[in-house]
């Protein structure tokens, strides 16, 4: 296959992708939150300075009701990062990701794309990449959004930008990772609900995970036998497993540092789902 023709053939894919209700409904919800925190703050400002009489009024003892009330722009975008990451894209992406997979062979949809002469890889490929499209969308839209507000409304340019920013290029590779995990239990499956009961299953399970390493972290502070060798193997795993691979747009904050650990676990999450998903789809017959 030429390079020309998996061009056409992702288009294709993120045309129709764009098309769906979920993915139209999840751009215009994750541009609603990243709107939503410089929009509360500014109505919140507006009725301490109806209720005070002045921005410069007093709110709290040595600080002005603007000074209280102000958001900057880079305090906008990472609110804005805080509310997208809050299990709201990952769930459009568990409904899209059973959509174009699961639903297409239970539709019998899927059959259309293998009578072309085009090879079973590129048309997985061309759906995960028309996700991918999609997580970037909703992320750069979200950013502009709570950027433009947070300037327009208190004119502020102060806080860190870098750190933010490195959060959405983070959370975009993150959000990546998981939708090649999503298709992997899509093309397993073959079914939008267990794709659904699947992914949740996971999710279940990864948290659980979470918490017993965070816990197995605290075992030396415990009067009991190996308590130190139980908690420095939870300080070494907790960085490579998944809810640090999908968690590792978090890095801008200081309490949780980058760690490359946890994008060496996405690379190795995403790339080793697009190859099952590929091994199982080659072999399958698609009615």
């Amino acid at each position: 296959m030429s390079p020309s023709h998996f061009a056409n053939l992702i288009h294709a894919e993120t045309v129709k992708l764009f098309s769906r209700t979920t993915a139209r409904l999840g751009l215009v919800l994750l541009v609603v939150l990243g709107a939503l925190p410089p929009l509360i703050l500014f109505a919140v400002r507006l009725g301490a300075w109806w209720w005070t009489g002045s921005l410069d009024a007093e709110w709290m003892p040595g600080q002005s009701v603007r000074e209280a009330f102000s958001m900057p722009a880079a305090d906008s975008m990472v609110w804005a990062l805080r509310a997208r990451n809050f299990f709201v894209v990952k769930a459009f992406l568990v409904m899209l990701g059973a959509q174009i997979f699961a639903g297409e062979y239970q539709a019998h949809t899927l059959r259309e794309d293998l009578l072309r002469p085009i090879p079973r890889w590129s048309v997985l490929g061309a759906k995960w990449l028309a996700m991918c499209t999609w997580i970037a969308v909703t992320a750069i839209f979200a950013w502009a959004v709570a950027t433009a507000l947070g300037l327009a409304l208190f004119w502020d340019m102060g806080g860190d930008w870098q750190q933010p920013i490195l959060g959405y290029f983070s959370a975009i590779m993150a959000d990546a990772g998981f939708a090649a995990l999503v298709l992997l239990i899509s093309v397993l499956s073959r079914s939008v609900p267990f794709t659904i009961a699947g992914v949740l299953l996971f999710a279940i399970m990864d948290y659980a995970l979470d918490w017993i390493l965070w816990l197995a972290k605290l075992a030396p502070n415990l009067p009991v036998t190996y308590a130190k060798e139980v908690g420095r193997v939870a300080e070494v795993a907790y960085p490579w497993m998944p809810f640090s691979a999908f968690g590792v747009w978090r890095g801008y904050e200081a309490m949780t540092p980058w760690a490359w650990q946890g994008f060496v676990s996405l690379l190795v999450i995403g790339l080793g789902s697009l190859v099952l998903s590929w091994a199982l789809f080659r072999r399958m017959d698609v009615p």
